[in-house]
């Protein structure tokens, strides 16, 4: 090697007076930002270098931040679609490593859904085989990018019969947000053109290992996914044993994280249901659930009884009928009659009348209470010496027996209305009534007539100042559910009493609703309910004074999600009352609802769709002012993590008239299910249907016309003009094993991704004689995508069968090592997160890496450092200048290239002059290339670009740390995956 010429020593120079002043600029900027009040939290961030998902000769500068995150699985839920036989639901998918052929699992889609659950690890590659009956095995490769924007990412597996009528694999992946502006760090070329810009995580050898849940360490990645694919499984299990055990908090919570990995799946949604239904909570939730849950067969047929119960207490009238009606018909007689189907079906009817013909009522006050202390709510002027609980004088033998709370009514010592169970047994109660005789002396308990008693409860009695209105509760006549209030009217003490008058809604409601007193001007009146989940209040209200008008509201609803969901529950709740209005189901096609409110009155409304539980707002209705359809449109997004819902009114004439959402019907599919016909019959049937017809004489002709082009453009190396005709006619017909193979090798020699080469490799292996070096082509292509163990295969049959010289100048035994290096480094992983990327010219970098964290410079080789090899091979190196100024590292081939390019070193003297000789570092050197060496910040590890060690292929990137108690370099380690790749990783940059 050269001494340093005078010449070299001023570039030096220059570069340290230049880089100080720019770093005194630096300085005066950050204390100007101080100043402001500006200043941006400081991140360390490092820069790495690679041409892996480049097409042409660049590399991507990509910029990152170190973390020591472990690797996250990755949740993805998937559905299976047969296009052109939407009855196909049923499929087994098994899912490869790609990179050794290991077996992460087989996973069957549910036969009700076609919906399925897979937890994967992150930037590694996945063969997917999907076997559907009448379809055969399709097989694809999936990757899962190291960006996830999605809790619960999402997968579409189509299968369709392509222009041949052969089937074919066709996966979707919804795995991050297509509107970002980001950029991936992937294995092979990006073919999503989504790019990644969120954190980078970078773990060495030294980061911890992955634990389970029980402290356990996992050897490498498909241990740690199987293993959480088996937790996965496990809770069904726990789910069901906590539901048995009537433990529905529990169950609830189980179930709901199930629901979100098959959200259609009837049986989790019947558990969840119920669960809702028991812990009364959210009924929109309880009717979409139970809904999925009722469309199969084999699903519990109670489902249907508690699904009529929740439309029943949701207002919901016509459909809870038709529930309680297919409960029916499922049920024994004498047990749909002993659990109160027949009275439900009444309340439905009754409550659908009631519905019609609302009260205008305004709620002044509401107050939570304990049913025990009913009385100490009401006013004192208005109960006493007239509403009590009973006396020992009017209990009768089995009121006693019953120990209830029961209350008596008067307003004076002539006449009693109290709540008995009467004299005989009964499990109801009736109003009984007391009378003075003419001697002065109160008679006995007489029961009323069958004009005001049910054989349901009567109960809560109240006889105004006046003695002309009873006001009671009970649960029969004509009770929309539970106690309903009523009140019957008498001219005066000796008169009859009138039939009893339901009060309405919303006086009334599907609940419990009870002792009505109203004070002595009847504007105002108190009672009590428990229609808030069973929580008892007291509300007063003001009485009704004018008729109210209804609007009629016309709306569309959507999610802004990749993928719009149209479907969705929307609860809308009176703002005055707090009662609910109505309850609403959107079309799952359109996102269209109708609803009829009252005009003049303002609303509060929850809308619940997968994935955006309770979003709320409101609106008002304006008094009405003509007949016409008022519009209304409701939208819920995410942005940046929060779910949002935006509500757009449109309640004017002119307004409404611009909003339109008819759209045109769409065709459904014209095949049909045949009695008696298995699944794998239909497709047959289908396939033979929709067969194209054969190739006429004149296509024939064509085709081999087109076939010799292509052979003629591949013997002149025109490699992608002939695979463009390839690929056209693969359409029409099955190319020869020989057509196979000169289509794979025009991909191979004009791709970056082999993937697409490998199946075309595979069909050439019919060839009567087949060439050797197709098996070296399907190794190559298949390391290249990272399926190392296929390679090693295919790299073993070509040295049987290969020259002994092709085998050695092709380096068989080197590229295997590559693939066990692969399949070790790919399958322990590091995290990476990556801020941006840079697309530039391998002679451009150090004008592109200008702001590197620990102060250093990339520079190119002044001449005279370049040795007399360098030059004969024109080689030029790029340096890398320390912080402190005080070390220049870069590669050269030395004096002697018989062990390739090394790694030498230039370091300052104590005398401030630099050493006369580069200093080889033999310590990291190897017999093969070593290059674009790098140092921290603190100078005590050192990173360098090497196709040796335990390397995947091309240049990886490797790390050594200063041993200060030897003064030497430690052994190189690679940095591992996603970090190396079989393509060429250079410069790892601090």
């Amino acid at each position: 090697m050269k001494i340093i010429y005078f010449k070299t020593i001023l570039l030096i120079q220059f570069v340290i007076c230049c880089s100080t002043l720019v770093a005194q600029q630096n300085d005066s900027l950050s204390k100007e930002q101080k100043e402001d009040g500006n200043i941006i939290r400081k991140r360390n961030y490092i820069y790495f270098i690679s041409n892996r998902t480049c097409e042409d000769d660049k590399f991507d500068i990509y910029k990152m931040a170190p973390s020591d995150r472990f690797p996250a699985l990755v949740v993805i839920r998937g559905k299976l679609e047969v296009i052109g036989n939407t009855n196909i639901k049923k499929g087994r998918i098994s899912v490869y490593n790609a990179s050794n052929d290991a077996l992460i699992g087989i996973y069957n889609t549910s036969s009700y859904t076609g919906n399925y659950l897979l937890i994967l690890a992150p930037n590694i590659k996945y063969i997917f085989k999907v076997e559907v009956s009448g379809y055969g095995t399709t097989e694809e490769v999936v990757e899962v990018p190291l960006k996830i924007d999605y809790e619960i990412c999402q997968q579409e597996l189509k299968i369709k019969l392509n222009e041949k009528n052969k089937p074919v694999l066709l996966i979707n992946n919804f795995f991050a947000d297509e509107n970002e502006n980001v950029s991936y760090l992937k294995a092979i070329v990006d073919t999503t053109l989504i790019d990644s810009d969120n954190y980078i995580a970078i773990q060495t050898e030294e980061r911890k290992k992955q634990l389970d849940k029980n402290g356990k360490s996992f050897s490498n990645i498909d241990e740690l996914v199987k293993k959480q694919q088996e937790e996965e499984r496990k809770k069904p299990e726990e789910a069901l044993k906590a539901f048995k055990n009537n433990d529905f908090e529990t169950a609830l919570t189980l179930y709901s994280n199930i629901l979100k990995n098959d959200p259609a799946d009837p049986f989790i949604n019947y558990y969840y249901g119920v669960c809702l239904f028991k812990l009364n909570k959210n009924k929109a939730t309880v009717i979409s659930s139970l809904l999925i849950a009722a469309s199969a067969k084999e699903v519990p047929f109670d489902v249907f009884f508690y699904l009529g119960k929740t439309y029943h207490m949701s207002y919901l009238f016509q459909d809870a009928i038709k529930s309680f009606e297919a409960y029916k018909g499922k049920e024994k007689p004498y047990d749909f009659e002993r659990n109160g189907g027949l009275l439900y079906i009444k309340n439905c009817i009754n409550g659908s009348n009631l519905m019609n013909d609302q009260v205008n009522v305004e709620f002044i006050k509401r107050t939570p209470f304990q049913l025990e202390n009913i009385l100490k709510n009401y006013n004192p002027d208005l109960i006493n010496e007239r509403l009590r609980p009973k006396t020992d004088f009017f209990y009768s033998i089995i009121d006693k027996k019953k120990d209830s709370y029961l209350l008596a009514t008067n307003i004076n010592s002539q006449e009693y209305y109290h709540i008995s169970y009467g004299e005989k047994e009964q499990n109801h109660t009736d109003i009984y009534c007391n009378k003075a005789t003419p001697n002065g002396v109160l008679g006995a308990s007489q029961v009323m007539g069958i004009d005001m008693n049910t054989p349901y409860d009567e109960n809560y009695p109240y006889l105004t100042k006046d003695g002309k209105t009873l006001y009671f509760s009970s649960k029969g006549h004509n009770s929309m559910g539970g106690f309903d209030i009523f009140k019957c009217v008498r001219k005066d003490s000796l008169s009859g009493w009138s039939k009893p008058q339901n009060m309405g809604y919303p006086i009334n409601s599907t609940y419990d609703d009870i002792l009505f007193i109203p004070d002595e001007s009847n504007q105002t009146a108190s009672y009590c309910t428990n229609r808030k989940n069973y929580i008892y209040e007291y509300i007063q209200v003001k009485l009704p004074s004018i008729e109210l008008e209804s609007s009629i509201i016309k709306g569309c609803f959507s999610t802004l999600d990749s993928i719009p969901k149209k479907d969705a529950y929307i609860t809308v709740l009176n703002s005055n009352t707090g009662e609910i209005a109505g309850v609403y189901k959107t079309s799952p096609l359109t996102g269209q609802y109708l609803m009829i409110l009252n005009s003049g009155t303002k609303y509060d409304i929850s809308v619940e769709s997968e994935g955006y539980s309770n979003q709320t707002s409101s609106f008002e209705i304006p008094a009405k002012k003509g007949e016409f359809e008022l519009k209304q449109i409701i939208k819920l997004q995410t942005i940046a993590n929060l779910k949002t819902i935006k509500v757009s009114n449109y309640f004017t004439a002119t307004e409404a008239a611009k909003i339109s959402f008819d759209i045109a019907a769409t065709k459904t599919s014209s095949l049909q299910i045949n009695k008696g016909k298995t699944n794998a019959d239909l497709v047959q049937k289908k396939i033979a249907s929709t067969k194209k017809a054969k190739r006429t004489p004149e296509e024939i002709e064509e085709d081999r016309r087109f076939l010799k082009q292509a052979s003629d453009l591949y013997n002149q190396a025109l490699y992608q003009e002939a695979a463009l005709i390839y690929k056209n006619l693969e359409n029409f017909i099955d190319l020869e094993p020989v057509d196979s193979y000169k289509h794979g090798l025009c991909l191979y020699l004009t791709v970056k991704d082999k993937t697409i080469c490998i199946p075309k490799f595979e069909s050439s292996l019919s060839l009567k004689t087949i060439p050797p070096i197709v098996y070296y082509y399907l190794a190559k292509s298949s390391y290249m995508s990272y399926r190392f163990s296929t390679a090693i295969n295919y790299y073993k049959k070509f040295m049987v069968l290969g020259k002994v010289d092709e085998i050695k100048s092709l380096e068989i035994e080197k590229e295997i090592a590559h693939c066990y290096s692969g399949i070790k480094l790919v399958n322990n992983p590091i995290v990476l997160e990556v801020y941006g990327k840079k697309h530039v010219s391998l002679n451009a970098i150090q004008n592109s890496l200008t702001q590197i964290e620990s102060g250093g410079k990339i520079l190119v080789i002044a001449e005279d450092m370049r040795s007399a090899i360098d030059k004969k091979k024109n080689f030029n190196s790029l340096l890398f200048l320390t912080s402190d100024k005080n070390i220049v590292l870069y590669s050269s081939y030395g004096e002697n290239e018989t062990n390739g390019k090394d790694i030498y070193q230039l370091k300052k003297m104590a005398n401030g002059k630099w050493t006369p000789m580069p200093l080889n570092i033999a310590s990291i050197n190897s017999v093969f290339d070593e290059e674009y060496p790098s140092l921290s910040k603190d100078g005590k590890t050192l990173y360098f670009s090497s196709k040796g060690y335990e390397n995947m292929g091309g240049y990886d990137i490797f790390k050594s740390v200063w041993d200060e108690k030897l003064e030497i370099w430690s052994a190189p380690v690679n940095l591992g995956s996603p970090i190396n790749s079989p393509f060429d990783d250079v410069y790892f940059l601090e």
